[in-house]
């Protein structure tokens, strides 16, 4: 089989990219002809391997403006999908929790945990605290970034504020948001996160931090002037899901301010609820599910809430589109 003369090709000596490889960059990253045999030239010149003339490619700002512009485009035709099937009857919706709290409580978040876990953990061998000292770590900067984002709206509450933080490893915002709460309740998707509370606030002087499971929501939660939902959501079936995040959004007290973490589009996704209960796309080893940006917005509509903001969130699949909602309660 002849060779592709227009493919890039790596040469085992190391030496310098050809006018081929050039041209081929231009077409792969650029989208576009190589203007002239000069301009390779340049290139060719300001790169001593094919690898660093890669690089050169994809980090210019050309490149990078094509790649959001090619973004934007998925965002635009993922919105136009169908709209999520959110209908469940009183009892679907118990089944729905019961299958959910049954399939955390025997696999964990399942396989797809690698994907979302903000708590990637390359030193398996390293102790326990050494794990929940670094999750505090990375929460405590989260917890920055979160108030910084208020701040942008003037948002910031007076202090002491009442707070909810749900998810996976949600203690990991103790250290951040606990100095300044006069009550924060962690609120816990798994029970090993659970037992991780204790070794969370042994090294601080808080005692206003409350822990317990998202399946003690439904027995009522107390008024909060912040919930910060991040990393859970997005492992419940979509009626599941928005009936929590009602459950949330009842609990906030005028002009408290909510972040919701919720995927909007996942790639060949599809779910209704009476299939589901049958078994038909059900995976008790792991599942991400999504709600439409139009439901969601629609939701906290309802609920008295004005969005503020709705930024895009890289934290939940490659597969698929997430947005954080940052909205007020009026």
């Amino acid at each position: 089989m002849s060779e592709d003369p227009g493919a890039i090709r790596a040469d085992e000596s190391g030496s310098r990219p050809t006018i081929q490889d050039v041209a081929r960059g231009y077409q792969r990253f650029l989208g576009r002809e190589l203007e002239s045999v000069a301009i390779a030239g340049g290139h060719i010149a300001g790169s001593p391997t094919l690898w660093d003339l890669v690089d050169l490619f994809y980090g210019c700002p050309e490149a990078r403006r094509l790649r959001v512009g090619e973004a934007c485009a998925d965002v635009q035709e993922s919105h136009r999908q169908p709209r999520t099937d959110l209908a469940a009857s009183p009892a679907e919706l118990d089944a729905l929790y019961a299958l959910t709290f049954a399939a955390w409580r025997d696999n964990g978040l399942g396989r797809h945990d690698h994907w979302l876990r903000r708590n990637e953990r390359p030193y398996e061998a390293r102790s326990n605290r050494w794990h929940v000292a670094s999750a505090l770590e990375r929460g405590r900067g989260e917890a920055e970034a979160l108030l910084r984002c208020l701040e942008r709206y003037g948002l910031r509450p007076a202090m002491p504020i009442s707070v909810a933080v749900l998810g996976v490893e949600a203690y990991r915002l103790i250290r951040g948001l606990g100095p300044i709460s006069s009550r924060m309740d962690v609120i816990e998707a798994l029970e090993k996160d659970i037992r991780q509370i204790d070794v969370a606030t042994e090294s601080l002087d808080l005692n206003n931090i409350s822990v317990s499971s998202v399946a003690t929501i439904a027995n009522g939660l107390s008024e909060y002037d912040l919930i910060y939902a991040v990393g859970a959501l997005q492992y419940m079936p979509p009626p599941m899901m928005m009936d929590i995040v009602r459950r949330l959004l009842k609990a906030m007290r005028p002009n408290g301010v909510t972040v919701l973490q919720i995927p909007s589009y996942l790639y060949g996704y599809d779910y209704h609820t009476s299939q589901y209960l049958a078994g038909e796309g059900r995976d008790p080893t792991g599942e991400i599910h999504a709600i439409d940006q139009a439901s969601m917005l629609e939701l906290l509509c309802e609920e008295g809430f004005v969005p503020l903001e709705v930024v895009p969130d890289g934290g939940v699949t490659p597969f698929g589109i997430a947005y954080q909602y940052i909205a007020r309660k009026m």
